[in-house]
């Protein structure tokens, strides 16, 4: 039976703030309203950001270097941090579990397999509430891979979610399965595509593909990064893609502020990019 810790007597709500961890004693605070739920003091919390920057690897994590800790010190971390599905150990330690409250809002994660839930691969002790963007990287791809992302758990998992990074082709429902399960528009979305996996494009359903667009900001961008040779790659864009889509050549070099498409040909080491005309009232 649960017990209200609320009216524990004062003296053992002392002996409560000396047992319990500095993640403890905050949590203790935020779920009864008021600091006086572990007397004597006030847990305090300090502040500290990750950054992206161009040493930031799966190798290199975003924890080095350590942070410094008093007995009483509390860390709220944000910003950018990367996870595994093979190892997680350096936000498991004894300090990141007593000292630090992981809160980022942008995520990387790299797998070795498909989960039915990405949540295997980040540590419980992260909360991703406020994350807003997300890049899922598969370590290991044999080059006839694709694969099925469960969107309703990747959507229920960051319900803020408005960036969304694939370093791995993915199945074509992607684009029914966001907008059936999404919880807010995207801003950005960023896949890739090569071999047999880009000429299955030609399979696309483009009136998805359009929904799918006027689902999201107005602004919306998606990314599609293809390596395959020059002359299927042009006539998929300018046979199938533009035509189908109703899309017209941007040729500022602005961003334009309408939905649309930056298709990043590798091979060929040239950008595009297509507008969604809006639609007038």
């Amino acid at each position: 039976m649960p017990f209200p810790v609320t009216k524990l007597p004062y003296g053992h709500r002392c002996r409560l703030a000396e047992l319990a961890t500095p993640v403890e004693r905050y949590l203790f605070q935020v779920a009864a309203g008021n600091f006086s739920i572990c007397p004597p003091k006030l847990q305090l919390h300090r502040s500290f950001e990750f950054e992206l920057n161009d040493t930031t690897t799966k190798q290199n994590t975003p924890m080095q270097p350590s942070l410094v800790y008093k007995d009483d010190d509390l860390v709220l971390c944000t910003g950018y941090m990367i996870f595994s599905d093979d190892d997680n150990s350096y936000y498991s330690t004894p300090n990141i579990l007593n000292h630090t409250m992981l809160v980022p809002d942008s995520v990387e994660i790299y797998v070795s397999e498909i989960f039915e839930t990405f949540r295997k691969a980040i540590p419980a002790n992260v909360s991703l509430q406020n994350v807003i963007g997300t890049s899922i990287n598969w370590v290991l791809p044999d080059v006839t891979d694709v694969f099925n992302v469960n969107f309703d758990d990747l959507f229920g998992m960051f319900p803020r979610l408005g960036s969304l990074s694939f370093e791995y082709p993915i199945l074509n429902a992607w684009m029914t399965d966001i907008v059936k399960y999404q919880k807010q528009p995207l801003d950005r979305l960023r896949m890739y595509t090569y071999g047999d996996h880009f000429v299955d494009s030609y399979n696309w359903n483009f009136d998805n593909l359009k929904a799918f667009f006027m689902a999201q900001q107005n602004d919306f961008c998606f990314i599609l990064e293809i390596s395959f040779n020059e002359d299927e790659v042009n006539n998929w864009i300018y046979n199938s893609l533009v035509p189908k889509m109703g899309l017209k050549l941007w040729e500022d070099s602005d961003v334009p502020p309408f939905r649309y498409i930056e298709l990043c040909l590798s091979k060929q080491d040239v950008d595009y990019r297509f507008y969604l005309p809006p639609v007038e009232a």
